[in-house]
């Protein structure tokens, strides 16, 4: 499930890609922590394509909407083909081309708990596709954003792909790549400038 650890957009690539902490009105960083969708305008549309490494391609599509003024709620889907493939048998005979593709449709929650203090949880579905062999798996990311608009200070938990698969590649079953995460993003006091 290598779609769970590539970064959503060329912004949050451009962070480093795992960036948990920093609150901008972007809904491509609620992927890496669903809290942080608190922070999106309503409405908001985000269309992405980028070519990744070789001949690999990520689409997606995300739309949040605002439901009162605490909650925020989101879906998502992404799609990664890996592009084409020549297969071979054991004996080294030339079997033909074929693709491997993985897609996520997610669904996102988020709460302001009080003026500095979010929560939000991402449920995840995933499919795979390589060559004959599919499978699927469902997933829940779960977030805590702490953030004091005073010093600009932001500090984050997130808990990531907790789950499993539900239809393994021929009964082979693959773990999700699970992922805690602590961090945090400060400006710094006298420049424009944001440490994470």
């Amino acid at each position: 499930y290598t779609i769970l650890r590539l970064p959503y957009s060329s912004h949050a690539a451009a962070l480093g890609g795992n960036n948990i902490s920093i609150i901008e009105d972007d809904i491509t960083l609620a992927v890496h922590n669903p809290a942080l969708l608190s922070n999106v305008t309503d409405n908001t549309l985000n269309l992405t394509y980028m070519t990744y490494m070789s001949d690999s391609k990520i689409a997606g599509a995300m739309f949040s909407k605002a439901f009162g003024e605490r909650s925020t709620g989101a879906i998502s889907a992404r799609y990664i083909d890996y592009g084409k493939f020549d297969g071979y048998t054991e004996d080294n005979i030339f079997t033909g081309t074929f693709s491997a593709k993985d897609f996520e449709f997610s669904i996102m929650y988020s709460y302001l708990l009080s003026d500095r203090w979010s929560g939000g949880v991402t449920g995840k579905f995933i499919y795979s596709k390589y060559e004959s062999m599919n499978s699927f798996a469902i997933g829940v990311d779960l977030g805590v954003n702490y953030y004091n608009p005073d010093n600009e200070l932001s500090i984050s938990i997130a808990a990531k792909n907790l789950g499993g698969q539900v239809k393994a590649f021929d009964d082979r079953h693959e773990k999700m790549p699970m992922d805690f995460q602590a961090g945090f993003t400060k400006r710094l006091a006298h420049a424009p400038v944001f440490i994470s």
